[in-house]
């Protein structure tokens, strides 16, 4: 471990941004060898050698068990990849002095990049590929190890408003596919996947898809919210003496928010079933409801008609309107 920890220092010393590590391989004999070594996948490098954050060349005199990687001429036992955007094959070389009999492969971190497929490939068996941790028998001085990665899959939902089959998924998987599969409650629905799926309704779903590196099922959920809601207005043509209007809405199902636009500049009114409101002249004006419920918002109109029906001579002037007039709510009041 102290040799790893002297790779370590010089490569952060010199950073000149924090690194996102992706994966962290180990190898390990026993329960009893302490040595780990670390293929990186970080997102801030590009491909290739980066001078500042790639490790030492491996190799020197207290190193008995490696793992690592070529690049060109130089083995490393630190290796920074750019980030993730589609598959990867890296090789792995081995190195043992002397030659060891069992050993393990193992995963021992994945930070930011969860949605992504790792698999190993030996040499020994070329046809086949192997999850995490992988047991093997030596001898392994040399090429005998490939990595293979996928790039991370991307699933993005919209839950429908207007129906409980409104659903849709957008799945970005930008690596090579041998097959695709789309599960509804553990029922196999879909085998022809396309990159967007619509007319889901609500539950549970799985994408399961598979490549050369093995095998991916990433879980998503359809949550529809097909609410409705009635406008009601009892009077659409007012008198201007009287122009006091008590609308309501009636909303099926659970909402969150209720927004009121009387079309008359008056403000916004929030959160009321059925609000008074009293228009001040003449004029047509559009009322809006506004309801949202969850991420769903819809709107309805109606056009309101204030007039002079009595007649009355320089009606529309404020100054002629009655000082005091009686409201829907029974009371007196104020102009």
């Amino acid at each position: 471990m102290k040799f790893l920890f002297l790779c370590l220092l010089p490569c952060f010393l010199f950073s000149q941004a924090p690194v996102e590590v992706g994966y962290k391989l180990r190898l390990s004999r026993d329960q009893n060898w302490n040595y780990e070594t670390f293929v990186v996948f970080d997102s801030t490098t590009t491909e290739g050698i980066d001078l500042c954050c790639d490790a030492s060349t491996f190799g020197g005199p207290s190193t008995s068990l490696g793992l690592y990687t070529k690049i060109g001429e130089g083995y490393f036992l630190f290796n920074y990849f750019s980030r993730l955007t589609t598959d990867r094959v890296v090789d792995l070389y081995t190195f043992a002095t002397p030659d060891t009999g069992s050993f393990t492969i193992d995963v021992v971190e994945s930070v930011g990049y969860a949605s992504t497929i790792l698999g190993l490939s030996d040499y020994n068996f070329p046809d086949q590929r192997f999850n995490f941790p992988y047991l093997a028998q030596g001898p392994i001085t040399g090429q005998r190890f490939r990595l293979h990665t996928s790039a991370p899959v991307e699933i993005r939902v919209s839950n429908g408003c207007e129906s409980d089959s409104g659903g849709s998924v957008l799945i970005n998987n930008p690596n090579s596919k041998w097959s695709e599969q789309i599960f509804f409650e553990g029922e196999e629905i879909l085998v022809d996947v396309d990159s967007q799926i619509s007319g889901l309704t609500s539950g549970n779903y799985e994408y399961k898809w598979s490549n050369e590196s093995g095998t991916q099922t990433l879980g998503f959920a359809i949550s529809n919210n097909p609410f409705n809601f009635n406008l009601i207005v009892p009077y659409t043509y007012l008198d201007v003496t009287d122009p006091g209007i008590i609308p309501e809405v009636l909303i099926n199902g659970a909402y969150d928010q209720i927004i009121w636009d009387f079309g008359d500049g008056s403000g916004l009114r929030y959160d009321d079933l059925n609000p008074i409101h009293y228009y001040d002249d003449i004029g047509e004006y559009i009322l809006r409801v506004e309801v949202t419920s969850g991420a769903c918002t819809k709107t309805l109109e109606q056009l309101i008609i204030v007039d002079d029906v009595s007649g009355i001579p320089m009606v529309r002037e404020k100054k002629m309107k009655p000082l005091y007039y009686y409201g829907l709510d029974g009371r007196l009041h104020r102009r």
